[in-house]
């Protein structure tokens, strides 16, 4: 999220006579979050308020609805809660549970990229959110640092559904059909296609190279449609970042394989083998076809 700007509700507004506004947490693009305290359950959470543009009212505030109904389905320690959502005059908004904790993006710009047993940790914390999540048909689509909150103990918990697919359930979507974040974004969804809970794998790839180097791989003409895209193109490997193991090394460029079948079958998969770690692969996390390693680099490929 954005740094604080010109307050939308001063500290101390009772919003819908119960929760009581106080510091800023962040800015989104139509939102802004701040910490409240629930004077109905005498307990502090999250509220994100809608403050889109009024060209954009009706987009965002559909876009705020499908998040509250993906998530009101989902319990699970690594996803972050939606217990409400409601209106106030002329403020809609979202309240969440309230996670003490920074960003992943917040916490790599401040302290640096994490060490590979933190990153494996969290990585495989999202994936059993995400497996989770595609048991109830829900398909994320914009998995990335900014959206993955650390708690004091180090958990990861993945927030903000408001770009989800919900099997079964048809609504607003933006113009073109795409959604989320376009670095984050895989090669199927960036041409348009509906794509499955693959395409949350490889975002999630993307984001533990992020938070094992600070920074996105270098991907040549990575958003150049896939029939023009020299085959097995992928993110360049990153063993020659700092303690990053082989083993590591491979999962990212099999998650972040270009195909979605040479990718992770399922979250479940991912989150095994990142709990096997260097031991191996565990049975049916295997792909169809291998994943050439560093096919970018010209070295250290099979």
């Amino acid at each position: 999220m954005t740094a604080p700007g010109p307050a939308y509700l001063p500290e101390g507004t009772l919003l819908a006579g119960r929760y009581a506004i106080g510091r800023e947490l962040g800015r989104g693009g139509f939102s802004v979050v701040y910490l409240a305290h629930d004077r109905s359950v005498n307990a502090d959470v999250a509220i994100k308020l809608l403050v889109p543009p009024p060209a954009a009212a009706v987009l965002a505030r559909e876009r705020m609805r499908r998040e509250v109904q993906a998530v009101r389905g989902l319990s699970h320690a690594n996803i972050v809660a939606v217990h409400d959502f409601g209106d106030d005059g002329p403020w809609s908004f979202v309240v969440m549970e309230y996670v003490a904790g920074p960003d992943l993006a917040e916490r790599v710009r401040q302290r640096g990229p994490l060490d590979p047993e933190a990153a494996v940790r969290m990585a495989g914390d999202v994936a059993a959110a995400l497996a989770m999540a595609h048991r109830h048909g829900v398909v994320h689509r914009d998995v990335k640092p900014q959206n993955i909150l650390l708690d004091p103990d180090g958990r990861a918990r993945l927030t903000d559904f408001g770009s989800a697919r919900l099997d079964g359930v048809t609504g607003v979507t933006r113009t073109g059909g795409m959604v989320g974040t376009l670095d984050y974004q895989a090669p199927e969804l960036v041409v348009g296609g509906r794509g499955d809970g693959r395409a949350d794998l490889y975002a999630l790839g993307l984001t533990l190279h992020f938070a094992l180097t600070g920074r996105l791989p270098d991907r040549p003409n990575s958003h150049v449609p896939i029939p023009a895209r020299p085959e097995g193109h992928h993110p360049k490997s990153i063993a020659n970042a700092p303690k990053v193991p082989v083993w590591l090394d491979d999962l990212v460029a099999r998650t972040t394989a270009a195909k979605p079948e040479r990718r992770f079958p399922s979250a479940q998969a991912m989150a095994d083998a990142l709990a096997a770690g260097p031991s191996g692969t565990p049975k049916g996390a295997a792909l169809a076809e291998p994943v050439a390693r560093c096919t970018l680099c010209g070295e250290r490929s099979q």
